[in-house]
């Protein structure tokens, strides 16, 4: 519909920006937005981003502030220490960390995830996925510690967890194993929820992670385990419980596949 709707409950829109059915790149109009990031003031982000491929940012009432490309065109972005595309190639998903000032968007079809800070706009990493073909769908930070969750889908299925120095200390899945992962969220008690399409399914993973991650020590996620190994994740179109997963996750022996290129030094491997 090209637009974006802030609701006071489930039925009742108390904001509506854009225009219904008319694409557009104004400061009132977006084409296909992907996701939405809220702040604890009511500021938020838009990732304006299969058309437009901007970040733009609201006030609380909706009045437009500013927007932005990966390369600085906007007002609040300089043009400073980006490698490879000068500009977002479709922006999948946005989260932010208020701890850290940070706001993390998914650049899907660029491979990467590139992080700002949410007020100057000033690029502090880009974390950039594995070159033979693997795109970062969704990122979100833990309400609760500085860790950063990602997932990744193309030659492997694979979700990350990063400190807050953007160190990826930990790979997961699930078994069987994830198909077309699109989005994830992270719930206050660590457990991690992925949701696929195709296969319209929820993964809840329990995560066992905590401020130790921040100092480089990975940690496993696993996924809770169902009475019946027959059971799998969660069908979208059925009752079932989401704690009905299958299998367990742990922390890959292989080199991760994300690296982190800083805004103001040279590539860096994660480890």
């Amino acid at each position: 519909m090209h637009q974006v709707f802030k609701f006071e409950d489930e039925k009742t829109a108390a904001l509506t920006l854009g225009e219904a059915f008319v694409p557009g790149s104004d400061p009132s109009h977006f084409c296909k937005p992907a996701d939405v990031a809220v702040l604890s003031d009511g500021r938020f982000f838009v990732a304006d981003g299969y058309c437009n491929s901007r970040i733009v940012r609201f006030d609380a009432d909706g009045t437009y502030d500013t927007e932005w490309k990966a390369a600085g065109t906007g007002s609040a972005l300089p043009t400073v220490g980006l490698k490879g595309s000068q500009s977002f190639s479709v922006v999948h998903a946005l989260t932010v960390s208020e701890d850290l000032d940070v706001l993390c968007a998914a650049d899907r079809e660029n491979r990467r995830i590139l992080c700002y800070n949410y007020e100057t706009g000033k690029l502090l990493a880009q974390i950039s996925g594995d070159e033979s073909g693997d795109r970062i769908f969704s990122v979100a930070f833990s309400p609760t510690s500085s860790n950063l969750f990602a997932i990744a889908q193309g030659t492997s299925t694979t979700g990350y967890t990063l400190d807050s120095q953007y160190r990826v200390v930990d790979e997961w899945n699930s078994d069987p194993g994830m198909v077309e992962p699109h989005t994830l969220a992270v719930a206050d008690d660590g457990s991690v929820y992925v949701g696929e399409i195709g296969p319209n399914r929820v993964w809840k993973f329990q995560s066992s992670l905590s401020s130790s991650v921040a100092e480089g020590t990975a940690r496993a996620l696993t996924a809770t385990s169902a009475a019946s190994r027959n059971s799998t994740a969660v069908e979208a179109n059925t009752t079932s419980s989401v704690d009905a997963v299958v299998g367990s996750v742990t922390a890959s022996a292989a080199s991760p596949v994300l690296q982190t290129l800083p805004a103001s030094s040279s590539q860096n491997s994660l480890s």
